[in-house]
């Protein structure tokens, strides 16, 4: 099976849109050349982070692969907003606090893109807003808008964006939506729900999208299509939020914790 690049060049090797080594090989439609001979976990192994002490409510996280960003707030009244910025080489952390401007809603998830170098945080608000941020230094960028396939302001749960095909996908129960690069809704489809568990965030690896969940505490994996592929137990005690791929093999999560929240996660062998 020919292997491609993020523009259609056939290669020996896998990259990303920075230009490094992709530890996963993936073909010309963005599947994974070796994902049929993946061994899954039927349980997660996970592993603490170095810890640290911040205040708030944990909800959305991603990571660049150097930092992990987390968001850690006040979601009931929306008076303010703590991201931070954990090195993850060393636990070292910056944060920076909004104070109810601009309104990032639940901030139930967010996402990286490194095209653009901005943070994403989806605010599972109705009117479908997108709180935009610079990753180097936490400012505040822009709030997007966006919509699902019929046009109506779409109330974004759950939110990543694959770096294979440069779009963003965003969850909300059992339907998954598309953007382009333009944030144009180009696409919506159902995916495969657990209607008993507290959806939290989501992630790509640009071939399968995996769903954190809460009770039962659960990685629960999806072809793009939307079809199940496997549930892998979490073993972590309380409330998971934000799972996390750097795109170079490494998977993290955060939990509904003040001390101590971020996780690394093996899913498969």
């Amino acid at each position: 099976m020919a292997i491609y690049d993020y523009e259609g060049t056939t290669l020996a090797t896998a990259y990303d849109v920075n230009g490094d080594d992709l530890p996963e090989a993936f073909d010309v439609d963005g599947e994974s050349v070796w994902s049929a001979d993946r061994e899954w976990k039927d349980t997660a192994t996970i592993a603490v982070l170095p810890q640290i002490d911040v205040t708030g409510i944990k909800q959305g996280g991603c990571t660049d692969g150097e930092y992990i960003y987390q968001c850690s707030g006040d979601s009931t009244n929306y008076t303010y907003m703590k991201i931070v910025k954990y090195k993850i080489s060393d636990g070292t952390y910056t944060v920076v606090q909004y104070n109810g401007t601009p309104n990032f809603g639940h901030a139930n998830d967010m996402t990286y893109n490194p095209k653009t170098g901005y943070l994403y945080v989806c605010t599972m608000l109705s009117d479908g807003s997108i709180i935009v941020l610079n990753a180097s230094d936490l400012s505040y960028v822009d709030t997007i808008y966006v919509t699902d396939y019929a046009g109506d302001s779409y109330a974004v749960w759950q939110f990543c964006y694959d770096r294979i095909r440069d779009v963003y996908y965003s969850a909300c129960g059992g339907d998954l939506c598309e953007y382009d690069a333009d944030w144009n809704c180009t696409d919506q489809w159902t995916i495969a729900e657990h209607p008993e568990a507290t959806g939290q965030g989501c992630e790509t690896d640009g071939a399968y999208l995996y769903r954190i969940t809460y009770n039962p505490n659960l990685v629960s994996v999806c072809k793009l299509s939307g079809e199940f592929v496997k549930d892998i137990s979490n073993p972590v005690s309380g409330e998971p939020e934000a799972i996390m791929y750097d795109w170079h093999g490494n998977w993290y999560f955060s939990k509904y914790t003040q001390y101590g929240f971020l996780y690394t996660i093996e899913l498969y062998e």
